[in-house]
């Protein structure tokens, strides 16, 4: 038995490897699990440029809905030859399936390529909210519970999920509102419909800069380089606290070694290009193209992290 197991693995891997050394040889397939806009835009330069190191086309298509997961659960049901990418975020593989059923195991079902790029998210009121900094934020809404809501993106994204994670933390308590995109919870933001948002620093930094709404804290790992004087919620209150999201390049489960390692080398070399790295660092991102294990372990790790509060019963839907 245990030489035909033997005998079965190295037929995989002499299999693997037969198809890495032609592989690509027709177009491929990058599934995006969101709506087309701004981040749209650059990955599909990004696209590009992969094409051109692949010798192949690359076809780049939205498949939008669920918070990404429609789009997701379209590639984990595609064959694992390396012809048909994913790009998603948490909502799809570390959030939205401890919330909801989904017809993928997030872990398993996909291999991870690399983690393209981090994006930071940011608290944020309207101007005639009292609080000028964290601390009378902290002050202001623990003063009056219930009484503040705030918006995000729409229910079970990076953003609603670092607003109950702070919620837990800090020991504040405000209603959440979600919306159909950062757009609509910034709109009503500025309009004064909602006192508080947690957004994304790409989405709200122009109205930072312009003054139409307030900063209070950023929730990136480090201070974010178009307001170097706005402190990160980790460095005031919250060590090692990141409330941000990702876009991250995955491909199915059973995808041969051999063929990760070409996407992953492809997508690095692109990454690692003056135009690209400006391009997202323009949209409010910073460039991670970490590699296939570290990009593993990161997702392991923020599946626990989001599971505890996410199984605790505390976030509101």
């Amino acid at each position: 038995m245990k030489k035909i197991i033997a005998a079965c693995a190295a037929a995989l891997l002499l299999a693997g490897i037969a198809w890495a050394e032609t592989y690509p040889n027709r177009p491929i397939r990058i599934i995006y699990s969101f709506l087309p806009g701004p981040t749209d835009a650059v990955l599909r330069y990004l696209a590009t440029a992969m094409s051109n190191d692949l010798g192949q086309p690359i076809v780049f298509e939205n498949k939008m809905g669920a918070n990404g997961r429609i789009g997701t659960a379209a590639v984990v049901a595609s064959r694992p030859d390396g012809y048909t990418l994913l790009i998603t975020a948490a909502g799809s593989i570390t959030i939205g399936p401890q919330l909801d059923p989904v017809p993928y195991d997030p872990l398993n079902d996909l291999r991870p390529v690399t983690q393209i790029v981090a994006y930071d998210a940011v608290i944020v009121v309207n101007n005639k909210f009292p609080a000028r900094n964290l601390q009378e934020f902290i002050a202001q809404v623990k003063a009056a519970p219930k009484k503040y809501s705030y918006g995000t993106a729409g229910t079970g994204g990076a953003q609603h999920i670092a607003g109950e994670l702070l919620k837990d933390a800090l020991g504040i308590d405000m209603t959440h509102v979600p919306y159909r995109g950062d757009a609509a919870a910034l709109t009503d933001l500025i309009g004064g419909q909602i006192p508080i948002a947690i957004l994304a620093m790409s989405t709200v930094s122009p109205y930072i800069a312009s003054g139409a709404i307030r900063p209070i804290a950023s929730l990136g790992a480090k201070r974010f380089p178009t307001f170097p004087n706005l402190p990160t919620i980790g460095e005031q209150v919250l060590p090692g606290f990141q409330g941000g999201t990702w876009l991250g390049l995955f491909v199915p489960a059973g995808t041969p070694d051999a063929i990760v390692d070409r996407v992953y080398k492809s997508v690095n070399k692109a990454l690692s290009t003056e135009a690209i790295r400006k391009q997202l660092a323009d949209g409010g991102g910073h460039v991670v193209n970490s590699s296939p294990k570290e990009f593993e372990a990161f997702l392991k790790e923020e599946y626990q992290r989001y599971g505890k509060v996410l199984k605790s019963g505390k976030v509101e839907k």
